[in-house]
């Protein structure tokens, strides 16, 4: 009993003694430390785009960007005049010169890409929508409400982003022709004034120009506010202060001894509506309206069933009541 009990004390011990050599030897070793990269440089990248749910599948559009060089490159006066130098810009139907009831102002301009009529050019001022003009125009028999693009400020563009293509699967009918995204300068912080003139030698036509733009930061640079002004005028262009052909719209005279001109009208380009004031007769009524009315000159209509006439010259053709007005020379005493 002696013996077997020594012997394993024994080995006891020297399994205890053979333990924590067996740990040690199993240990795993640290890994060595890693060396800490420099950072990859960052490169600014800008994206103008839309999130719109469904039309992932779209793909990259064409878009041309003018900076702030290209602008002024143009040497225009307005905003509307820019856009109108924009090589995918079609013939502007609606500007400071067009027929309609926009002539009234003489400030109201839009963009017409691709010559697809006004109004199929989605307007975009800072990648978001802007208001239509509160007055719409027909153009060729369709009403069209448009963007008045004259109240950008111009002295605070950027840039103008062009989308070349049509759109309306991505931005709606707006966009048939494309869309014109007009960026201002966010980081404008700087004053800067512009002025421009120019004017018809030998009349009185001539156009001035001025606009302000100041800029400043504050909050630590996180906030940033852009004022903007602008002054323009215009005189216009008279016809008497032409020569020769110029100054009259019936050509006749200049053909000379040729029977053509006094056989054909073609060469007299006057009207009964376009060169003279066109009225229209009637009143108030209750409910703040104004509503025309016909009037009669014995049993002879004077104006059309809504009060509509205009005033001619009387060896005009078509003239329903004559009137002579006298004039009376006042000599000095």
């Amino acid at each position: 009993m002696t013996n077997v009990t020594n012997t394993s004390i024994l080995a006891l011990a020297a399994a205890m003694l053979a333990g924590p050599a067996l740990a040690q030897t199993a240990a795993p070793q640290a890994p060595p430390p890693k060396v800490a990269e420099a950072p990859a440089p960052i490169e600014e990248i800008v994206v103008t785009g839309s999130n719109i749910k469904g039309a992932s599948d779209s793909g990259a559009i064409a878009v041309s960007v003018l900076d702030i060089e290209a602008l002024e490159a143009f040497g225009v006066n307005s905003t509307g005049e820019l856009f109108e130098n924009i090589a995918q810009a079609g013939s502007a139907e609606i500007n400071g010169s067009a027929d309609g009831p926009n002539d009234a102002r003489g400030d109201v301009a839009t963009i017409n890409l691709r010559g697809l009529g006004t109004g199929n050019t989605l307007v975009l001022l800072n990648g978001r929508c802007i208001a239509a003009h509160a007055v719409n125009q027909d153009i060729g028999s369709t009403p069209r409400q448009i963007t008045n693009v004259n109240a950008f400020p111009a002295a605070g563009i950027d840039r103008v982003e062009v989308l070349r293509d049509g759109a309306s699967a991505l931005y709606g009918s707006d966009a048939t022709a494309g869309v014109v995204n007009t960026i201002l300068d966010a980081n404008f912080d700087r004053i800067r004034a512009t002025l421009r003139y120019s004017g018809v030698e030998g009349t009185g036509s001539d156009e001035f120009q001025g606009d302000l733009a100041f800029g400043l930061k504050f909050n630590e640079g996180r906030s940033r506010i852009l004022f903007t002004g602008g002054y323009f005028t215009r005189n216009g262009l008279y016809a008497t202060e032409l020569d020769g052909q110029f100054n009259t719209v019936d050509k006749r005279a200049f053909l000379g001894d040729d029977p053509f001109g006094t056989t054909t009208t073609d060469f007299r380009n006057t009207s009964t509506s376009s060169p003279f004031g066109q009225f229209q007769a009637g009143s108030v009524n209750s409910d703040g309206v104004f509503a025309g009315r016909r009037i009669r000159q014995g049993s002879t209509p004077l104006t059309s069933n809504t009060g509509v006439f205009h005033i001619q010259p009387c060896s005009f053709p078509g003239r329903r009541s004559s009137h002579h007005a006298e004039r009376t020379a006042s000599r000095p005493p």
